[in-house]
């Protein structure tokens, strides 16, 4: 999977296809230092850290509210600035209620989403 960051795509509109060889050079700019990846289930949610000066990490944790708030000060204590979350239904909304802090900003993806990032 490589460097874990949040990328925004400034390359050409074509379709882009890893295998064909092509002399085509696609840009990205860094939009997200230090971040982390939560994909929210029923109960259990998964988290995977990565970035600037940080180990690439991945723990999971329960729906509770203590487990929730364990994940809230590992991400602190990792300086996690932005958190992307994957979640169907309404499970995500726990999550987002205890993350919400202001050193932290939560971006909510549908997996569609979450899979061009």
């Amino acid at each position: 999977m490589g460097h874990y960051k949040m990328y925004l795509y400034m390359g050409k509109s074509k379709k882009y296809n890893p295998w064909k060889k092509t002399k085509e050079v696609r840009t990205m700019d860094v939009i997200v230092e230090s971040g982390c990846g939560l994909d929210v289930h029923k109960e259990t949610v998964v988290a995977c850290i990565d970035g600037g000066g940080i180990k690439k990490e991945i723990r999971t944790y329960s729906t509770f509210t203590n487990e929730l708030l364990k994940l809230k000060e590992w991400l602190k204590g990792n300086g996690i600035t932005h958190v992307a979350m994957e979640s169907t239904g309404i499970y995500w909304k726990p999550v987002y209620n205890i993350l919400e802090m202001k050193q932290l900003s939560e971006i909510l993806l549908t997996a569609k989403m979450l899979r061009r990032v």
